[in-house]
């Protein structure tokens, strides 16, 4: 194998000609380019993992009948290369010199498939928590208002209440229920997020801080949440804090 593919690759780039196929086709080669022979494998999932969006529109799995990976399987159809192909010089393809060279390639195609749908399936399986913080208190009150208002979540989830007698349906334990954190400015901040949520049909749980003037709500943490049902909140960017030690 040559690695004229880059060359190619990048003139496609320039003339903004990349295509499904391509993208296809770069990330199988550059993992074949890969020094370690025994992580061209895993390199591959992970570059068509990256390059791949999954569907996770209902509407559209269901009435198009349309996978998840639906762009991806009709690129890797197209792409294996069979006897009896030509490849002219401006196909990435034509950097595979060997019959061996695209066996590995077409192997490396059909391994991928099972791979990345196994991976998106688990991670549909996930279920998040979303703990809302008002920033105009100190950090470290972010993290500890915070997680009251997740133990408080918590709590209700595993008791005999409205939700936590639903518990058994959700296929995992507490501790691994995924958490991300989201900044606002202040209280009425908390407040809107709660209505959003609940907009959203998601009910939460907000905690008040009775050690500071006036009890006011401090944080909110909503309730197990599908991974694959939370793309109302892709506007809003995860919480971070400053990792200087003073």
């Amino acid at each position: 194998m040559n690695y004229e593919f880059y060359k190619i690759w990048n003139k496609k780039a320039r003339a903004k000609k990349i295509t499904s196929e391509d993208m296809l086709q770069y990330a199988i080669l550059h993992a074949m380019s890969y020094y370690h022979k025994d992580r061209q494998q895993e390199i591959a999932d992970d570059l068509l993992q990256h390059a791949y969006t999954a569907i996770t529109n209902t509407n559209k799995l269901t009435c198009c009948a349309l996978s998840p990976y639906d762009a991806l399987y009709h690129a890797a159809s197209n792409s294996k290369i069979y006897k009896g192909i030509t490849l002219n010089q401006n196909d990435l393809r034509s950097s595979l010199d060997t019959e061996e060279d695209i066996m590995v390639f077409n192997r490396l195609i059909d391994n991928a498939l099972p791979d990345i749908r196994d991976k998106y399936d688990k991670k549909q399986l996930e279920y998040y928590s979303y703990i809302i913080v008002r920033q105009d208190i100190s950090p470290e009150q972010q993290a500890i208002q915070g997680q009251h208002a997740f133990g408080k979540m918590s709590f209700l989830l595993g008791a005999d209440s409205e939700f936590g007698k639903h518990w058994e349906e959700v296929p995992f334990m507490i501790s691994e229920l995924n958490i991300a954190y989201i900044g606002v400015p202040d209280e009425d901040g908390v407040r809107g997020m709660t209505e959003y949520f609940y907009s959203h049909g998601y009910n939460t749980e907000e905690f008040r801080e009775p050690d500071m003037r006036g009890n006011p709500v401090t944080a909110m943490a909503s309730y197990p949440i599908k991974a694959g049902k939370r793309k109302f909140m892709s506007r809003y960017k995860r919480l971070k804090f400053s990792n200087t030690v003073r």
